[in-house]
């Protein structure tokens, strides 16, 4: 049975995430910041394990990936994150806000990643997901505003494709893949999509993912964008 890794499973695409690998039975290992107080996330029950971690505490994800570091994990999902200050222009924007836009959404994944490789190595499948954003394609930045969430989703990217060439020769594929407007917290509940659609077209393209496809900046139709 294959197992996968969520971040930031205690709510949205993260939480679906988790309830949609468990349906296909799946070893899910689902991490929040306060495992007890997931509610949502401790009632759906069966192959997870729950697990504390904050992407945006170091010594967290050491901890974490210590007490978990005999186990295979096939796919890493690098999905917690968050969106300061949505909508602020560059005047409006809180730059005491940028560092921890920063740790979340882009020092954390590189930190997961070598924290979780060995088990990565142990797995089968060996892929690392990373959750990004089309607001982290310079080429589609067309309206300006958003400067954190811009600039630290385009810091995530560009982790990804260090990632994919420092890993290639080890097998492991890494890619950074969008949802597309959700409805979530970050998406609002106006979006066109769905969690369950969203994860669910995450989830095939992730299944057919091969090492040729490492390094890519990915819709959720796999098709590629623009960086």
């Amino acid at each position: 049975m294959p197992t996968v890794l969520i971040t930031g499973a205690n709510r949205g695409l993260g939480l679906e995430f988790v309830r949609q690998y468990s349906e296909k039975n799946w070893n899910v290992i689902a991490t929040c910041r306060n495992p007890q107080q997931a509610r949502d996330l401790n009632n759906l029950g069966r192959n997870i394990n729950i697990k504390p971690l904050d992407v945006r505490d170091l010594g967290s994800i050491t901890r974490c990936a210590d007490e978990l570091n005999s186990i295979p994990i096939d796919i890493l999902i690098l999905n917690a994150g968050v969106f300061p200050q949505k909508g602020a222009t560059l005047a409006e924007t809180d730059f005491n806000l940028w560092a921890d836009g920063f740790e979340t959404n882009a020092v954390s994944a590189a930190k997961l990643a070598l924290c979780f490789k060995e088990n990565i190595l142990k797995s089968k499948q060996k892929k690392i997901i990373a959750l990004s954003s089309k607001a982290g394609s310079m080429t589609e930045n067309k309206t300006g505003g958003n400067f954190i969430y811009r600039s630290s989703k385009s810091a995530l990217n560009s982790i990804v494709v260090g990632l994919a060439e420092e890993f290639r020769s080890e097998g492991i594929t890494c890619v950074a893949i969008i949802p597309g407007m959700t409805q979530t917290d970050m998406g609002g509940s106006k979006a066109p999509r769905t969690t369950t659609i969203s994860v669910k077209d995450m989830r095939s393209v992730i299944s057919t993912l091969t090492e040729k496809e490492s390094g890519l900046f990915l819709d959720y139709d796999g098709n590629e964008i623009a960086w």
